[in-house]
């Protein structure tokens, strides 16, 4: 029977890569949904060419992420029908986004015990922390340390599948601290201004330059003003953040980032290197027990230390 993926975002389609052998499977297909987002739809489409080469196994829909139009939200009701009548034919339905609008609609027409969630970043520590024994999904996820309930059955993703590209390729060491964006000031987390003052002590923590990896949804007016800070580089990538050392072909002197999922990836992919999580003042922030759950998870893969301004 053949199985079918539902993706939103690039590190969605990297997990659905590995899916694929971890779970020995011939037949499927991957539906990309395309949202008008620049950034995040470039990056699909080129890691589509990385992973797949050719597209016969890719088919795309494009429905915006905001200010939707009777076309789409027509489109979003074949969908859900066309899952309706037709999952029975599927052996799996692997979900990168349970949170997004468009998916759950199919999650909702589709037999539970064939819905498999990929991870898409943080969001299955989450999840996992309000599902129970008798009310939840099936995960494939990189998380080794969530335990799954009585009725659920969770396979752990390893990036054996990419670990094989990246085995035998020569890589250079720099003294270079590697430093991966987030969108922390942009969603009311932290402000603008701490934000910077942060990247800059973070910059000052060895003599090598501080190489920064924005996130697809930070601003550039932000952005702008780190790149002003002595020794700190932005480099923009079109593609997963897991991909850097695999292209660039260097290894930096350490890892770092506030919560990001991508240290846990990028933990398995490159073992060698010291991935730290840096823990900030979010005491007054509304959902600061969620930010101590995801801490609390990151520390049973990575280091996490504390940092103030």
């Amino acid at each position: 029977m053949k199985s079918i993926f539902l993706i939103e975002a690039p590190f969605q389609l990297l997990s659905a890569y590995e899916a694929i052998s971890a779970y020995n499977i011939i037949e499927y297909k991957i539906y990309i949904r395309l949202s008008s987002r620049k950034s995040n739809d470039f990056q699909l489409k080129r890691l589509v060419a990385m992973l797949f080469g050719n597209t016969e196994n890719i088919e795309y829909f494009h429905i915006k992420s905001r200010s939707r139009s009777l076309l789409d939200l027509f489109k979003i009701f074949c969908i859900g029908l066309y899952f309706f009548l037709y999952s029975k034919k599927y052996k799996y339905v692997f979900v990168g986004n349970f949170d997004s609008k468009v998916l759950k609609l199919i999650v909702k027409v589709v037999n539970i015990q064939k819905i498999i969630l990929l991870d898409d970043g943080i969001k299955n520590i989450l999840l996992q922390s309000s599902f129970t024994d008798s009310c939840n999904y099936n995960m494939f996820t990189m998380l080794s340390s969530l335990e799954p309930y009585n009725s659920q059955v969770i396979i752990y993703n390893y990036f054996n599948n990419f670990k094989k590209k990246i085995y035998n390729i020569k890589i250079e060491n720099i003294n270079d601290l590697l430093f991966i964006g987030a969108d922390l000031s942009e969603s009311g987390i932290m402000e603008e201004g701490d934000y910077i003052k942060y990247i800059d002590k973070i910059s000052k923590i060895n003599s090598g330059k501080l190489i920064y990896i924005p996130h697809r949804s930070e601003y550039k007016c932000k952005l702008d003003k780190i790149s002003k800070l002595t020794n700190v580089k932005v480099e923009k990538l079109d593609y997963p953040v897991e991909f850097y050392i695999y292209y660039k072909k260097i290894r930096p002197y350490k890892i770092l980032s506030f919560y990001s999922a991508a240290l846990i990836s990028l933990k398995y992919l490159y073992e060698n290197i010291e991935i730290v999580a840096l823990k900030f003042d979010y005491r007054n922030v509304e959902n600061s027990k969620d930010i101590d759950l995801v801490y609390l998870y990151l520390s049973k893969h990575i280091k996490v230390d504390a940092i103030e301004i």
